[in-house]
């Protein structure tokens, strides 16, 4: 990208603080963005990339949050190189595009995240333990 380019989108950008998940401010902001960062170091499971989703934003995740295990690849970032791709290739996305990728994962996490699957692992766990 070159200067100018990169200074535009700097200027896009907003942080909006903290906001509660039930703040129709928090809502309206989210609801109209293309991507939600979420880059955690280490983060056993964030809701804000779910909330984004549920909103109608891709999110972009570390490899170190614990919700990446549920998301795409093409929403998955290991370091800040990969963030700008990610970032890069939302950007380029056709509406149609951008959807069928938001309906991909939101059906990976329905998927793996459903009450049969948890407590059929939960199950499965216990009978481990108690057969050892």
């Amino acid at each position: 990208l070159g200067r100018g380019k990169v200074q535009k989108r700097r200027a896009r950008i907003r942080d909006i603080g903290f906001l509660s998940l039930n703040s129709a401010t928090f809502r309206e902001i989210v609801s109209k963005a293309m991507v939600c960062l979420h880059p955690a170091i280490f983060d056993t499971f964030g809701v804000a990339p779910l909330d984004s989703l549920y909103l109608g934003t891709l999110p972009i995740v570390s490899k170190g949050a614990g919700v990446s295990e549920l998301l795409p690849k093409e929403l998955v970032a290991r370091d800040v190189d990969e963030f700008v791709d990610r970032i890069e290739m939302i950007y380029s996305l056709s509406r149609d595009a951008y959807q069928k990728l938001l309906n991909k994962a939101i059906l990976m996490v329905a998927e793996r995240t459903s009450k049969e699957l948890s407590v059929r692992k939960f199950k499965e766990t216990v009978m481990k333990i108690l057969e050892s």
